[in-house]
């Protein structure tokens, strides 16, 4: 030990505060608390103390004296039985470490640390010179220079409390977890990970009556066998002497179930020590391992006596596995039996959990039930308060995350025999429905039968008490029996039903589920009889290595966490396994403490790495199988206490004795070291940041105040920490904290000693003897009245200089030591140290410390000026002017030289006069050069420190922080090389160490020479690793430079893997030499991005990079540059990283983290910024929105904003389609109208505007589609509309009727709306579930709710929903509701078949259903769906019965019958969904049909398309055209295929016009375009080829009135302009634009013809519905580009608030300006097959002529353009901030970018594209079969 202070008297730092708080009384005895200190890691590489105070109802978390966390559980009204601190897995991904004094954290995450890391932050451990549990920073092949925590990344630290009926786990980063316990816990031990219980004894209760089996009635075979006692046994052999089909027999679950109620778990198959691994996952149970000969059953129960004592809460093994000789850690258990008499010592393995995964295992399906996790009903009366969240309707914004993912796979798995699924039998899935009723279950668990099994049962006669009664009355609880519907079933049920079955009769399936059932129920509420079998799987294994007899223990066994603590149990580990030892094996001591009787019981416990593969536990996670022990026991009476004190990695036992005056520090491998403690011991800590006193109490006396009386005998060692801290308490109860120093705090001489220990010969017993040197010199110098000032530095120095003096035999006489300080003078400090502050020389000694002659303040510019300028001294003279010149004198005075060496020197000589030296160096010495000690290690000890210690200064030389380390190296080093006699090393001039340092000029030096040892030679001159760098990178060839491996050697009897260890440890002492010496010694020839790599590799980061020499570091930064260009998005992010190419690396991340806080930056930019008008008007607005604002997305704005940066289009864009806004019209009043006649017409004009707006959601979804990541703690809201109107010029506000646009007469609108809350959900959004869509889910179904479902569904948020949560929403056979549904689900389960969404779409269809079915009142509109569902399940699969259906759907000729009505489901928009359906499921596999060549498809539609029909079946036929003529475009798209594009093809004399209704023109034409894709020409020429040779002399912009006769051609026209907009769909072709407004100014012209009979109106009609299709044709082309050419044409056709105007037209106009700027412009269309067929589907040419239209097409069809999109918005991104820029790219395309060719060639020669992004990308080129 280096040093003891007192800290003052102990105190909880959370006292005061529960005090103040009313929790505690004033002055509170120790009865009333309890508390424990502990130390937990920093990432600054120390240790902070905390403390865990627990009253009756409070915990209170400490950190550094600082209050973090109080946790009050008074609203539980359960006292608290312990609270402890373990590690779990993380339940989150986002889980942060810090170690900032919040409550996040203490195992921060590897991070990369400059060298100066092993200088300052690690801690010596014998020859393990890496700090406790914390791996070396490098490796040998591939190491990385990170400091890591001593757990795996992914654990994270949680609080445990434990209640009388409950758990609560407290993370860290403040998500909660409530567990239920099925028995009362006595105590909880923290493990490795997750943490034990051990269950309270119970006192014996009289056992229950076991209740008599009425026998069975008379006459009956089952009474005839009365011989039976039991009758069970009766059933099952009766049964099995029928001749049955399993030659196996059959096993009754009647028998079963009669035995299990007639029985009950033996004591020793029930467990005694609970597990928690995974507060997400079910207790698992505690087991022992048998004997290796045992193969049925491998394990078994603990003993029922035996109570647990201690588990290891960390490894005890300290090496890691990427570093040491093992993978997994060690745990090590001790447990103690009150019946054997007996302590032992076990070794743990995990089965089924590690912390890598934190879930199941390959371990679990051993033993027939898979480990799964916690129920969500597993839980019972979730108590609210203070601390606790409040149950909510809604999932928390929390770790439950984790904990939904969980559900719904459960959900999954457990309802897939619901349904009925392939291979599924009806009993399972009969069994759900009592599955189901366990939600009601958790709030009322009887834990009576459980609490039986830990019960102390043991009594004399052995009886085990009767169960039958138990477990029959627990089956009759109403709660139980849950899953029969409620209701309670009795006993004489069950007889009854046992009494029904024969031998004639096998049970039925029904009786099966009816048992299991009561299993499942009954393993929930009373698990304690499951868990002999199967109701908890075994997770922890128990292996006995030792067992110790105990004879006198008597009854002291621990009962509880206060009994504990008369046994105390502590581990150490020996400092460091024998380099030497080719075993490799770790030596442990494991103490148990008994404090009644004075004896301390030791484990020596030798762990060997076992060659064997790990079986059962997983990677990373403790295994006893991994090691070989060798245990021995032994005592020692007479000890009072005895406890482990560690400071930092130095552990020993400090020691008791039982007069209770003697302390002393003890450990195995070293001699016995007495402690004093400090007289007198202080009364307060100086240093603690909390008062020990309460507000109202007043302090007394000061902060210096001190003990006078002195400590009168010691009774009691308590609150050990790692900081050498620990509680002495007297005999008056008064706790004295000391702190006892065994290692420096001086991170050079730290260093410096963890470096000589490591190269010492392994002779040096554990490698302890410079430590135990310094400490020496340490207590020597106390008693020196040396300055506390550079102590723990001097005192290194002198153990180095007392290995060489003795052995100087021509002292020089002329060398003194230091001259005495005077005493008196002024107190410096408490140390009592005197320093005269009159004297400038002991200023600058003390100022300027051991390295330098000038303090480091005296470096600066202006006392650099003051030493050098001289000042002339006057000479007195009493004659005449004397002639001699005025001496000059320094302005400073500064010393000649710095006689630190020579001071230091004789306080060696002094030392080895002293007891303590003599003792050091005698015969029974612990230091190298003593008597007794191998001669070639006496000879070779100090040489090998010098070489040591010099790499470590050239190590220290790689740091730019550590410039004053090598500086005060220097010297000693010069001293050293001097005695040595090594020429080269020595402090003469001209040799290495005073050419690096100017100031050893100064140094005052011992020029001898030992002469009383055959020292070695010099081996070598002195290695610079600045000079290797230089020879490397000059290309020079030059040997490796030397490192501290090349020091020590390596036995040849060595084995392979402890060289490796041993070369890691020698590794991480230098580690920046070690990376230097890996990247110069590598290949030459490798290129550069591959030294760029192995750089990475091996740890260099930019972090460290600024803290290397700056010529160093330049050359790295100029390969990293060199680099930059060459980057790859295929390099790791570490490396993208590491080359400053973060744009590279933020592209692979997935998350949404970036944009978050790109959306941060961009809303505190200054566009965003209002003025305080602005804001107090938005307060002041007394009308709260209800709908979200898709521009309100802060990210998407800023892109938006810089896409269209030049003017407000999107505003304006955005005001057109918006819902809520107020329009403007105005209503022209007539001569002679009076003020009614005018509210009348506005009141009409109002009702046109409104009608109007119900059109717009239809756009406003493509405007904000894709925009928005919700809270899943808030709802997403769905608008309404406005019917408010502003009339000019008079600016009065009309309302329309209310009454004719309630939501059933205008549901569509509705459904619409919600359509469009759906898809501003963004396809990244995460945790979009069941549990979520049901927070979402008002009371009763509505049309916004339908619409929300489709929306979900076509971004694909619909295809992890459970099966229940379809039947939930369909069971009430809303129509919209199922439309939406049924959409929602085929669009996200696209393509996949999906069985359970066939059986929804099957049972929706009447075509599908069994013949004869019964009628199921199915809705026609959900029908369509249906087949149309059907198409998008089965996209591009060529499902022949599919494909059947289809197409017999559309050929289906009803016999019309006078007496029935028209039969409303096969209308035409029936076959058209039929036909879409068809042309998914064969989407552009004209050419290759595969297996439906034999079904004639093509002949069959053809006839339905373009066949002339018979009178009968005209109409019939009619429907089902435009659903053929789309099935034809649709399977033979892009097939190029001319005879059948001719046959399609319209008419081509007028005569033949009149057999063709005038809309089938446009499809028919389209369809022909469609097959030949590749010839669509955008110019007038190829559309006059196009026309029928009847038509082409007409030209649109010639017609100047309407007639009827003109219908074909407008239509044909029509279809060419939508077919060259589907061609160029998100080309952004300028050209193509031009061509299609030109036709869009006639269609707008002829539109506003004057109509005066219905010729003409029939007319108009058409224009209208072709002026609208060329519209969303050119809205197509611009798709997302925001074209202020086509905007200011939609915004004509906007403002259109005529009467003629209908519905649908007001639809396609609103759906092109959404389309304009999809997405907010960051999205476009794309041209697949499946692209353009959904924007066929979505712009179909028939619209609605009202809202609740849908006859000839279903309006949720029109949202398919989901399913076009694409995303080619290309984004540039500040690294920093994530904010979206303006960069001009440019863009090399392979395909023309002008219109003047329209063939993909990819052949094309590049070209390149001058742009601004962001921007939308050109189109990619297809691929020879585009999809």
């Amino acid at each position: 030990m280096a040093s003891v202070q007192s800290l003052g008297i102990h105190k909880p730092s959370a006292l005061p505060f529960l005090v103040s708080e009313g929790i505690l009384p004033l002055n509170p005895p120790e009865s009333a608390y309890r508390w424990q200190t502990l130390s937990v890691k920093s990432s600054s590489g120390g240790f902070i103390e905390e403390e865990l105070l627990t009253t009756e109802y409070c915990v209170v978390w400490s950190r550094a004296g600082v209050i973090e966390r109080v946790f009050r559980f008074d609203i539980e009204k359960e006292p608290i039985t312990q609270a402890a601190f373990t590690h779990f897995a993380n339940p989150s991904k986002d889980e942060v470490h810090s170690d900032n004094g919040t409550f996040q954290g203490d195992d921060p995450p590897a991070v990369a640390l400059p060298a100066e890391l092993q200088v300052r932050k690690v801690r010596t451990k014998g020859n393990d010179t890496r700090p406790r549990n914390e791996p070396s920073d490098s490796k040998k092949a591939g190491g990385t220079l990170k400091a890591k925590s001593d757990l795996p990344p992914k654990l994270s630290r949680a609080l445990v409390v434990v209640l009388k009926s409950q758990v609560r786990v407290f993370f860290l980063s403040h998500t909660n977890h409530s567990i239920p316990l099925p028995v009362e816990v006595e105590s909880i031990f923290p493990s490795y990970y997750g943490i034990l219980f051990q269950p309270k004894l119970q006192t014996q209760q009289a056992p229950e009556p076991t209740p008599i089996i009425p026998p069975p009635p008379q006459n009956t075979f089952v009474s005839s066998q009365s011989s039976n006692a039991n009758p069970a046994q009766s059933f099952a052999s009766s049964h099995t002497a029928l001749p049955s089909d399993n030659p196996r027999g059959w096993a009754s679950p009647l028998a079963s179930l009669l035995e299990e109620l007639q029985s009950k778990p033996k004591a020793q198959d029930s467990p005694q020590i609970f597990c928690l691994l995974d507060p997400l996952a079910k207790i698992g149970r505690v087991v022992t391992k048998q004997d290796a000969r045992s193969i049925s059953k491998p394990f078994s129960q603990l003993h029922p006596a035996d109570r647990l004592l201690y588990i290891s809460p960390h490894s005890e093994i300290d090496r890691q596995d990427e570093h040491g000789l093992q993978s997994n850690p060690l745990v090590l258990a001790v447990t103690v039996n009150e019946e054997e008499n007996n302590i032992s010592l076990h070794a743990l393995t995990y089965l089924n959990q590690s912390p890598e995964n934190g879930r199941t295992g390959r371990a679990s399906k051993r033993f027939g039930r898979t480990s799964s996790r916690r129920r969500s009903s597993f839980a019972s009366r979730l108590s609210t308060g203070a601390t606790t969240p409040v149950a909510r309707s809604f999932p928390q914004a929390s770790a439950d995350t984790a904990l939904e993912d969980f559900r719904s796979k459960e959900q999954e798995s457990l309802f897939e025999s619901i349904f009925d699924a392939p291979g599924a039998s009806t009993k399972a899935s009969r069994r759900v429905s009592s599955l189901l009723a366990r939600s009601d279950l958790g709030s009322s668990q009887d834990r009576a039968t459980f609490g039986d099994l830990t019960s102390d049962r043991h009594t004399k006669s052995g009886r085990r008490e009767p169960s039958f009664g138990t477990r029959i009355s627990q089956m009759s609880r109403d709660q139980g029996l849950a899953g029969f519907g409620g209701r309670s079933k009795p006993l004489s049920d069950i007889r009854s039903s046992l009494d029904s079955v024969t031998l004639q009769e096998l049970p039925t399936t029904e009786s099966f589920d009816h048992l299991d059932d009561i299993r499942e129920i009954k393993a929930l509420d009373d698990p304690g009889p499951v868990l002999a079998d199967q109701g908890l799987r075994p997770d922890i294994v128990f292996q006995k290595l030792f067992s110790i007899s105990y004879s006198t223990i008597g009854r002291s066994v621990p009962s509880g966490p206060a009994d504990r603590a008369t046994l105390q149990t502590f581990v150490l580990q020996a400092p460091g396994p024998d380099l030497a030892d080719s075993s490799g094996a770790s030596v442990l001591i494991l103490c148990v403490m008994n404090r009644k009787l004075g004896e301390l019981i030791f484990f020596h416990i030798k762990a060997t790495p076992s060659k064997r593969a790990q079986r059962a536990g997983a990677p990373g996670s403790p295994n006893a199988d991994n090691y070989h022990f060798k245990v021995s026991a032994n005592r020692r009476s007479g000890v009072l206490d005895a406890l482990k004190l560690s400071d930092g990695t130095v552990d020993r036992i400090l020691v008791l004795d039982k007069s209770g005056n003697s302390l002393t520090l003890q450990a195995p491998w070293t001699a016995l070291r007495k402690i004093e403690l400090p007289n007198p011991l202080i009364f307060h800590d100086r240093y603690s940041m909390h008062s020990d006193e309460s507000p109202k109490q007043r302090r007394e006396g000061g902060l210096k105040r001190v003990i006078s009386e002195g400590t009168k005998g010691l009774s009691l060692l308590e609150q050990t920490t790692l900081l050498g801290r620990v509680d002495v308490v007297d005999l008056r109860g008064t706790r004295h904290r000391i702190e006892v120093q065994l290692q420096p705090s001086d991170p050079l001489v730290s260093h410096m000693m963890r470096s000589c220990q490591a190269v010492l010969p392994a002779s040096d017993v554990y490698g302890e003897s410079i430590l135990r040197h310094w400490w020496d010199v340490m207590h020597w110098l106390s008693g020196q009245d040396h300055e506390k000032a550079d102590k723990e530095w001097n005192a290194m120095v002198i153990v180095l200089f007392s290995m060489a003096v003795n052995f100087i035999n021509d002292w020089p006489r002329e060398t003194t030591a230091r001259q005495r300080r005077r005493k008196g003078g002024l107190l410096r400090s408490s140390s009592g140290a005197n320093t005269n502050f009159d004297s400038w020389d002991e200023m600058m000694r003390i100022e300027s410390g051991p390295s330098s002659m000038v303090p480091s303040w005296m470096d600066t510019q202006p006392w650099k000026w003051m030493r050098n300028e001289k000042i002339t001294t006057p000479v007195s003279s009493q004659g005449s002017k004397s002639s001699k010149k005025e001496p000059e004198t320094p302005a400073v005075p500064m010393p000649d030289s710095n006689s630190h060496i020579l001071e230091l020197i004789a306080s060696a000589r002094e030392f080895l006069k002293s007891p303590q030296g003599q003792a050091a160096v005698s015969n029974q010495g612990y230091s190298a050069i003593a008597t007794t000690r191998d001669p070639d290690l006496r000879r070779t000890a100090l040489a090998s420190i010098l070489v040591t210690l010099h790499l470590l200064r050239e190590e220290l030389k790689l740091e730019i922080l550590s410039a004053r380390y090598v500086h005060q190296l220097t010297p000693i080093l010069a001293q050293l090389g001097t005695w040595l006699g090594w020429a080269n090393w020595s402090c003469h001039d001209s040799c290495f160490y005073i050419l690096e340092n100017a100031d050893m000029q100064s140094w005052a030096f011992d020029e001898s020479i030992i002469a009383g040892l055959d020292i070695p030679g010099e081996p070598f001159a002195p290695p610079s690793i600045l000079q290797f760098f230089e020879s490397k990178i000059s290309n020079e060839t030059t040997s490796a430079f030397p490192t501290l491996v090349d020091v020590v050697g390596a036995p040849d009897n060595e084995s392979e893997v402890l060289r490796r260890y041993g070369s890691s440890i020698l590794s991480s002492l230098t580690p920046r030499t070690y990376l230097i010496n890996s990247l110069l010694s590598g290949n030459e020839t490798q290129p550069i991005h591959g030294r760029i790599a192995q750089m990475a590799k091996l740890g260099l980061d930019l972090s460290l990079l600024e803290t290397l020499p700056e010529g160093i570091a330049a050359s790295f930064r100029m390969a990293m540059a060199a680099c930059q260009s060459e980057a790859s998005s295929t390099w790791g992010s570490q490396l993208l990283r590491f080359v400053s190419r973060e744009d590279l690396a933020t592209l692979k991340r997935t998350d949404s983290k970036s944009k978050k806080r790109g959306g941060l930056s961009a809303f505190a930019s200054p566009q965003a910024v209002r003025d305080v008008q602005t804001i107090c008007k938005q307060a002041l607005e007394v009308e709260t929105p209800v709908a979200y604002d898709g521009s309100a997305d802060i990210d998407r704005q800023s892109i938006t904003r810089l896409l269209f940066r030049q003017d407000q289009r999107f505003g304006e864009a955005a005001k057109l389609v918006h819902p809520l806004h107020y329009p403007v019209a105005q209503c022209n009043t007539e001569p002679g109208w009076s003020e009614i006649d005018m509210l009348e017409a506005q009141q009409e004009l109002a009702k046109v505007v409104a009608m109007r707006t119900l059109s717009v959601c239809l756009g406003r979804g493509l405007l904000f589609y894709n925009a928005r990541l919700p809270l899943l703690t808030d709802k997403i809201p769905v608008h309404g509309f406005t019917l408010s109107c502003v009339m000019k010029p008079t600016d009065t506000t009309v309302t329309a009727d209310r009454a004719v646009f309630t939501e059933e007469k205008v549901s569509w609108a509705f459904f619409h709306a919600g359509v469009e809350a759906g898809l501003s959900i963004s396809r990244e959004a995460q945790g979009i579930e069941s549990s979520w869509i049901f927070f979402n889910k008002p009371r009763d179904l509505t049309n916004r709710h339908a619409g929300f479902l489709l929306g979900l569904g076509l971004n694909g948020h619909l295809k992890s929903v459970p099966k229940w949560v379809t039947y939930k929403y369909l069971t009430p056979k809303h129509n919209m509701t199922s439309v939406g549904l049924l959409l929602g689900l085929s669009a996200s389960h696209l393509g996949d078949m999906n069985v359970l969404v066939l059986k929804l779409l099957s049972v929706h269809l009447t075509c599908m259903l069994p013949y004869g079915s019964a009628d199921l009142n199915l809705s026609p509109l959900a029908q369509t769906c249906g087949m149309m569902g059907i198409g998008l399940l089965y996209c591009k699969t060529q499902h022949r019965r599919m494909s059947e259906i289809m197409l017999s759907e559309m050929e289906k000729v009803d016999i019309e019958d006078s007496s029935n009505p028209v039969d409303p489901l096969r209308d035409e928009g029936y076959r058209l969904a039929a036909g879409f359906g068809l042309g998914y499921i064969n989407l552009g596999m004209g050419k290759d049909l595969k297996g439906l060549r034999d079904m004639h498809l093509t002949e069959r539609l053809l006839n339905l398309a373009i066949s002339t029909k018979r009178l009968g079946e005209s109409q019939i036929a009619d429907k089902a055209t435009a659903g053929a003529t789309m099935a034809v475009a649709i399977i033979f798209m892009k097939t190029d295929d001319r005879t059948l594009a001719r046959k399609i093809d319209v008419p081509e004399t007028v005569h033949q016009f009149d057999y063709v209704r005038p809309d089938h023109f446009l499809l028919r034409t389209l369809a022909k375009q469609l097959i030949m894709w590749s010839n669509i020409r955008p110019d007038h020429e190829w559309i006059t080829s196009q026309m029928p040779s009847a038509l082409r002399h007409k030209a649109v912009s010639n017609i100047r009135y309407l007639t009827s006769e003109d219908l074909p051609f407008f239509n044909i026209l029509t279809a060419l302009c939508l077919s060259i907009g589907l061609r160029f769909a998100g080309s952004g072709s300028l050209e193509v634009r031009d061509i299609l407004c030109s036709y869009l100014d006639n269609f707008i012209r002829i539109c506003r013809l004057s109509a005066l009979n219905y010729d003409q109106k029939l007319a108009r009609i058409t224009v209208r519905n072709c002026q609208d299709v060329v519209a969303l044709s050119a809205a197509c082309v611009m798709a997302g580009t925001g074209d202020l050419v086509i905007l200011r044409r939609l915004r004509l056709l906007h403002g259109r608030n005529d009467p003629e105007t209908p519905y649908g037209s007001h639809l396609a106009t609103h759906f092109a300006i959404g389309a304009l700027f999809i997405g907010g412009g960051t999205c476009t269309f794309g041209t697949s097959n499946l692209a353009t067929a959904s924007l066929l589907c979505a712009f179909y040419p028939l619209f609605p002529t009202s809202v609740l239209d849908n006859k000839s097409h279903l309006q949720a069809f029109r949202h398919f353009w989901v399913l076009a999109t694409e995303r080619r918005c290309l984004v540039p991104r500040d690294i920093d901030t994530m904010s979206p820029l303006s960069v001009p790219i440019v863009v090399v395309t392979t395909t023309q970018p002008s219109s003047s060719s329209y063939d993909d060639d990819p052949t094309a020669n590049p070209q390149q594209l001058h742009m601004t992004a962001p921007c939308l990308l050109p189109p990619s080129p297809p691929s020879p079969r585009s999809t």
